[in-house]
């Protein structure tokens, strides 16, 4: 399968203009396709511009609604509720990080929960956000059922993934992982690109391990019965602060047709009031005798680092996706096929 090679500008432009051709602001339009490009810049295509042609078709059906802004409240003098209002996850997580940022000013701890907003994309990018505010940020969201149980044969709780982020140099740790051993979106990436699955990623609908992504009907959990109890932790959280689906009742995340009634939750602690000023410091220490580690001639990486050379080298070379997904995305957008 042959590839369309574009500029990172190039291709957020197309993602922009293919997203205002259906329905969007161009505000909410540029934040929908910043979290696409970064994750086509930090080496997931599984949330890039794979996802853009899904967005759209929501969008037509009704279930995706463009032109809300998010309503919140505050529920106590540290806990914010946001409602997205059937808009954009991206739009209305944005919102509830400024929130946080904002209290954080005067509460060490605050919360914030989000409902009837789209996917939000990485939940590391939000984390990540809240890091670079000089916070510890920590960010949960839920998804329809894709894990199966260790034994089981289909899918009964959501991939559900965790993104931490802290402060630190030369860049915060970033922490982002399904509980799943891969998301879904690499799954339908892998069906895109004709590539088979890793060995343990997936099953089928008998409860057999597959490496056909169009056999794959359940994700495994990472780490066996650990990472299903992540999953199912997790949802609990989100689900039961959020006010949002658990399990079947979780749907519009990866479908065209359905509202989205997943749920996300974010925090943010400052922990300054608590030690005072030096804690920023510890972090990139210790960061830094972790990297310092290695046995041999391979670096030692933590989270983040990886993700910050990934942009680098995208950024200076362009994005590549699949002609075929080249050849939708540009159509959406009214241009003429690059292939």
């Amino acid at each position: 399968m042959g590839e369309v090679q574009r500029s990172v500008q190039e291709w957020r432009a197309t993602s922009e203009r293919a997203l205002v051709r259906a329905g969007a602001r161009p505000l909410e339009a540029a934040v929908q396709t910043d979290v696409l490009i970064e994750a086509e810049l930090r080496g997931h295509p599984s949330h890039g511009l794979q996802r853009l042609p899904t967005l759209i078709e929501r969008m037509a059906n009704g279930v995706l609604t463009p032109g809300q802004d998010p309503d919140h409240v505050w529920v106590g003098s540290a806990a914010a509720r946001v409602d997205g209002r059937g808009g954009f996850g991206p739009v209305a997580a944005r919102r509830a990080v400024e929130l946080l940022v904002e209290r954080a000013e005067v509460e060490p701890c605050v919360v914030a929960t989000v409902a009837n907003s789209g996917h939000v994309g990485m939940v590391g990018l939000y984390a990540e956000q809240l890091a670079e505010a000089g916070l510890l940020g920590v960010v949960l969201s839920t998804s329809e059922p894709l894990i199966g149980a260790p034994g089981g044969r289909a899918a009964i709780v959501g991939s559900n993934p965790i993104g931490i982020g802290v402060p630190s140099t030369p860049g915060p740790f970033v922490l982002d992982m399904s509980t799943a051993q891969v998301s879904m979106g690499k799954v339908l990436h892998h069906r895109l690109t004709g590539r088979p699955l890793g060995p343990n990623w997936a099953m089928d609908g008998r409860g057999e391990a597959t490496t056909d992504p169009h056999e794959a009907t359940a994700l495994r959990a990472f780490g066996g019965g650990k990472g299903l109890g992540l999953a199912l932790a997790f949802e609990l959280l989100v689900g039961l602060l959020s006010g949002t689906g658990l399990g079947e009742e979780v749907a519009g995340t990866l479908d065209t047709d359905r509202p989205s009634t997943k749920g996300d939750l974010l925090i943010a602690l400052d922990p300054t009031p608590f030690v005072g000023e030096g804690w920023r410091h510890r972090s990139s220490d210790y960061l830094d005798a972790v990297r310092s580690s290695a046995a041999g001639t391979d670096p030692v990486l933590v989270p983040g680092d990886r993700a910050r050379r990934s942009r680098e080298q995208v950024m200076a070379r362009g994005i590549a996706v699949s002609t075929e997904l080249a050849a939708t995305v540009t159509a959406l957008a009214n241009e003429k096929d690059p292939s």
